[in-house]
């Protein structure tokens, strides 16, 4: 069936072209061209498909068409090279193109002349500070500067004072009475002063009160006396007595006593008041 067609095609553009001057508009003007086939008796008939003359296809025939120049046939084979032209004009210079890779060094070139000196460079980060040198000999006495502002007041360093008081003791008889003791001095010699009021409250005898310090293992070392007269009616009499001296302490250390008696031949009963000793250690040795 299709060579059938092909064939009839091909007589159709035939008889076309022998009758070129009835159908002037056959190919069109795209090229292509238009005919109808009929379905029974298989003839097919060309016609101008703008115009439709002679006339369109009818109900019993189906319309085709094709191109007059066929369809595009496969690439032929590369033909040869032809001869070279002649040299064009010198086009414009292209862009720089990269650097290439760096050649081999050199052989060393001899020395040049030493140039001009460059200015001073700016002045380097300081380095560290190098080893201390030898000390060098001393240099002549300097002027004496002023006096620096007194310094804060130290702390308060330990004492060498010793203390000890006593209110009242009731001197009865001619006993002696302790009044007042300072207790376990270390070894040294001390500075010692006592005070005591002596009052007789009697109003018929005198008293005669006597008080003295003492050094351990005995003795009296500073002694005070007085007299007093019977108390008046409903009064008394009284007197201050005040005591000082150097005294020692021997090795171990030792007690000073305030020792009081009433030294009346008839005694009465008096009163040793407000009675203080203190002792402040002025030597470490006992030795004169």
């Amino acid at each position: 069936m299709q060579r059938k067609f092909t064939a009839l095609a091909i007589a159709a553009v035939a008889v076309t072209s022998i009758a070129g001057v009835g159908y002037a508009a056959v190919p069109g003007g795209d090229g292509t061209i238009h005919a109808c086939y009929d379905k029974t008796s298989g003839q097919m008939r060309i016609y101008d498909a703008e115009d439709n003359s002679p006339r369109d296809c009818g109900a019993k025939e189906a319309a085709v068409s094709w191109n007059e120049d066929g369809q595009l046939g496969p690439a032929g084979p590369v033909g040869p090279a032809g001869p070279e032209g002649p040299a064009g004009p010198k086009g414009e210079p292209g862009p720089e193109g990269p650097a290439g890779p760096e050649g081999p060094a050199g052989s060393k070139g001899d020395p040049g002349e030493p140039g001009p000196v460059g200015p001073a460079g700016p002045k380097g980060d300081e380095g560290p500070a190098g080893p201390i040198g030898p000390v060098g000999p001393q240099g002549p006495k300097g002027d004496t500067g002023a006096q620096g502002p007194a310094g804060p007041q130290g702390p308060i360093g330990p004492s060498n004072a010793y203390y000890d008081q006593t209110l009242q003791v009731v001197l009865s008889g001619n006993d002696d009475f302790v009044i007042a003791t300072l207790d376990d001095l270390p070894e040294g010699r001390y500075v010692v002063w006592a005070d005591v009021d002596v009052t007789n409250y009697v109003t018929t005898n005198d008293a005669s009160p006597y008080c003295h310090l003492d050094a351990p293992g005995g003795g009296a070392w500073a002694q005070a006396f007085t007299k007093l007269r019977a108390a008046p009616w409903a009064g008394s009499e009284a007197q201050h007595l005040s005591l000082n001296g150097a005294l020692p302490v021997g090795s171990g250390g030792g007690d000073i006593v305030l020792r009081c008696k009433n030294n009346q031949v008839s005694p009465s009963t008096m009163y040793a008041q407000r009675a203080y000793v203190t002792a402040i250690k002025v030597g470490e040795s006992t030795q004169a």
